[in-house]
């Protein structure tokens, strides 16, 4: 978990993007600045690390291809799993809101899960019939760009998403699979995320790598999930026409459905444990 002073950090980040203009300069700046300060080094167009084609995926222009921009949305997100992989790879939807009326109108469930189809990070599992009107209202006042300056957001309408609880799981555990010119290269799997958070990496063939990025690195082995192969191919299908990005699965090892896409994984703000294991990172997904 974060430290308070790592958690204080981040406000300062928050609040300081609130505030700066909202222009491709003012983007560029405030994300150049927040690089050099939490990596200790200048981002590089040349000399490409881990974190500098975060960073530059982040502010070309290409982060406004129109399939970027759909596929951020999670509603959206699904309507592409549906036609690419299959209907069946996709979380089922119970109900997508768009105003403070259609969440009070709704009569939720004992149990579900809840998150704004137009940030990243927030979501509500609700397992005591209570809903989290609240949080979803306050959801809908927010824009995930006027946080991290990630522009694939900046355009997105604020909605909220309501889907059943999935594999039953008390904690989930992320599949996350980087995916460089349209083809699988490492996987990232969280654990533990709302209880004591570690991280592991995995290569393709399932290597476990001694490192980790951002948060602590998982101590032991994470079984092979039985349907990797068809993961690994879901993640081929969906990166086809995206030069760098990171496709996030739920699996209980046995089956699998298709969270989200993800364009710049942290914002570009994570660094590496050990920071040396950057290298590593930057040859296996990228080949240099």
């Amino acid at each position: 978990r974060m430290s308070h002073m790592g958690n204080s950090k981040a406000k300062f980040w928050d609040s300081l993007s609130r505030i700066l203009p909202k222009t491709v300069f003012w983007d560029i700046l405030y994300s150049w600045t927040k690089f050099v300060r939490v990596h200790r080094r200048i981002p590089s167009r040349n000399r490409l690390m881990f974190n500098d084609q975060l960073y530059n995926s982040k502010l070309l222009p290409e982060i406004l291809n129109p399939l970027r921009t759909y596929s951020t949305d999670k509603e959206y997100f699904k309507r592409l799993v549906e036609a690419e992989v299959g209907p069946q790879y996709a979380v089922p939807t119970l109900a997508v809101f768009r105003s403070n009326a259609e969440i009070d109108a709704f009569d939720f469930p004992d149990s579900f899960c809840a998150k704004p189809t137009h940030m990243s990070g927030e979501v509500a599992i609700v397992r005591n019939g209570t809903p989290a009107r609240t949080q979803m209202k306050n959801w809908l006042r927010m824009n995930h760009y006027l946080k991290s300056r990630e522009r694939n957001y900046k355009y997105l309408i604020p909605k909220v998403i309501v889907e059943p609880l999935i594999f039953d799981q008390e904690d989930i555990t992320d599949f996350r699979i980087f995916c460089y010119e349209g083809k699988p290269r490492l996987i990232s799997i969280d654990l533990g995320k709302y209880t004591s958070y570690t991280r592991a990496f995995y290569t393709t063939d399932w290597r476990k790598q001694d490192y980790s990025l951002g948060y602590p690195l998982h101590p032991g082995e994470v079984d092979r999930p039985v349907c990797l192969k068809k993961m690994l191919s879901a993640a081929e299908i969906l990166s086809k026409d995206l030069n760098f990005v990171r496709v996030d699965f739920y699996t209980d090892g046995k089956h699998f459905y298709l969270g989200e896409l993800t364009h710049c994984h942290a914002s570009a703000s994570q660094v590496f444990i050990p920071k040396s294991a950057e290298q590593q990172a930057t040859k296996t997904v990228f080949g240099r």
